[in-house]
């Protein structure tokens, strides 16, 4: 850090999408005891593992009112300032594409 003051911690992890690697990812967080949020509208498997708090179904990437769905699911569960790690090209391009709104609310790589 540039001002000599470390960032602090993220609360949690929100992996959006659930594609294959989504799991071994929550498996690696969660062993840290690191909280992990699955918002998925496709692959529900990786939100069954031990490691992943919470798994919440939502509209997907390519609907239209996707941006304000997951603003309205971090409002209601408290996910502001969680690391937000797409799982999937969609989510990626998604994610890629709505930054600057998404990036008021979660961290974003």
């Amino acid at each position: 850090m540039a001002n000599g003051k470390q960032a602090a911690l993220p609360g949690g992890v929100v992996i959006l999408g659930g594609a294959h690697g989504a799991m071994a990812f929550a498996r690696s967080l969660g062993r840290q005891n690191i909280p992990v949020w699955m918002i998925s509208n496709d692959h529900p498997l990786p939100g069954w593992s031990r490691h992943v708090t919470k798994m919440i179904r939502w509209c997907g990437p390519k609907d239209p009112r996707a941006a304000a769905a997951l603003l309205e699911l971090s409002e209601r569960h408290g996910l502001d300032d969680f690391l937000l790690v797409p799982a999937a090209d969609a989510d990626i391009q998604f994610i890629s594409e709505n930054k600057a709104l998404l990036g008021q609310h979660f961290r974003i790589v």
